[in-house]
């Protein structure tokens, strides 16, 4: 079942999305203010990218933050695990006191051009007040070259934590470089 499938049978409903028509290198949606925030009507919210970035390797990363946080705000921690090329073995891999939640996933430059990564960022429970906030993140590099050379293609699974309380307004999704023209972003709200 499709990743849009299960957000429309979850009783999704989309709150934003966005397509890159040129080089893009952050998408927000949603404020911290104002009539464009994020409403509080809906239990999770749930957003899934399709992406390739104009760096010059095979892969870039995702920089995730919400409401307002600067990128140098230490509110972030994660933890990754990381498969790349097929290897037998999982790379694991912790940060706190970050600026945003750093994730591997977008497709580089030295790629093939049709070829697109994809991710799927959970938030439960993102209206909540009083409590910090959780994000499951699942992301997918491939590659259709017959070639397996270093991070060429590769998947991971990402836990991460803002230490803030307080409701989730805003979702900002950055990279490394810059996203390309034909990235796709949506955002839905989830109820359960």
């Amino acid at each position: 079942m499709a990743i849009v499938e299960v957000a429309k049978n979850r009783g999704g409903t989309t709150i934003g999305h966005h397509e890159c028509t040129a080089d893009d290198n952050s998408i927000v949606f949603g404020s911290t203010s104002g009539d464009s925030r994020i409403l509080n009507t809906y239990q999770h919210l749930m957003m899934v990218v399709s992406t390739r970035g104009d760096k010059s390797t095979y892969f870039d990363y995702y920089k995730l933050s919400f409401n307002d946080d600067s990128v140098g705000s230490n509110y972030y921690s994660y933890t990754t695990m990381t498969d790349n090329d097929g290897g037998s073995d999982a790379v694991n891999a912790r940060s706190e006191g970050q600026g945003y939640i750093r994730f591997d996933g977008i497709v580089g430059a030295s790629s093939q051009a049709d070829v697109f990564g994809t991710a799927k960022i959970w938030i439960p429970n993102y209206n909540d007040t009083a409590n910090q906030k959780q994000v499951f993140i699942q992301w997918s590099k491939p590659n259709k070259s017959v070639a397996t050379g270093s991070n060429q293609f590769g998947l991971g699974l990402v836990a991460g934590h803002r230490n803030q309380n307080g409701a989730i307004t805003q979702v900002s999704l950055g990279s490394g470089d810059n996203f390309v023209q034909y990235s796709t972003f949506t955002l839905y709200g989830i109820n359960t």
